[in-house]
């Protein structure tokens, strides 16, 4: 029976991320009520409110994909794929699989360049706070990161699950 430890530790990061990014939409939906309310109470804004609303949502797309796709939240359209044999639905499968697993490598590749280029270059962002810019643009190779990790999951599950469970190739397609 293989160790299934190490797939334990990815899958609770990957939820921990999930939890992440539910917090950063909560404080998002405050901070916006808040600033509302600072408005139309005292007639002046918050200004801080986009700024920092400004790299939550990039924290919350980036950081959110590999939770969206454990959970298999993202969008399918399988007009055409449900029509096709159990065989046919694999190898597509595979290579929907491959292309996003190139992807997902190219964007953690050049999101990594980026953010390592604004950490040694001190890149300061120019709002009401002066945030290192590389702490922002660390969500896209963090994220890229963990989707690559489940995207991996996933295409090994794929090919160990087809000649015993060839139901898990697409959820729902039966």
């Amino acid at each position: 029976m293989p160790d299934h430890s190490v797939r334990r530790v990815f899958d609770r990061a990957i939820t921990a991320s999930g939890v992440l990014v539910g917090l950063a939409a909560l404080f998002i939906g405050i901070s916006v009520s808040y600033d509302v309310l600072m408005r139309q109470i005292l007639g002046s804004t918050t200004s801080w409110v986009v700024d920092v609303n400004t790299y939550l949502v990039a924290f919350i797309a980036f950081i959110g994909a590999g939770y969206g796709l454990q959970e298999d939240a993202h969008v399918r359209v399988d007009l055409v794929t449900r029509r096709l044999g159990e065989r046919t639905r694999w190898c597509l499968r595979l290579l929907s699989d491959a292309i996003i697993l190139l992807v997902t490598a190219t964007l953690l590749w050049l999101g990594g360049a980026y953010c390592w280029e604004a950490w040694t270059s001190s890149e300061q962002s120019s709002g009401l706070f002066s945030v290192p810019l590389w702490i922002p643009y660390a969500s896209l190779p963090v994220g890229m990161l963990l989707l690559l990790i489940v995207q991996i999951t996933r295409v090994v599950d794929t090919i160990v699950g087809y000649p015993r469970d060839v139901s898990y190739v697409h959820p729902g397609m039966g």
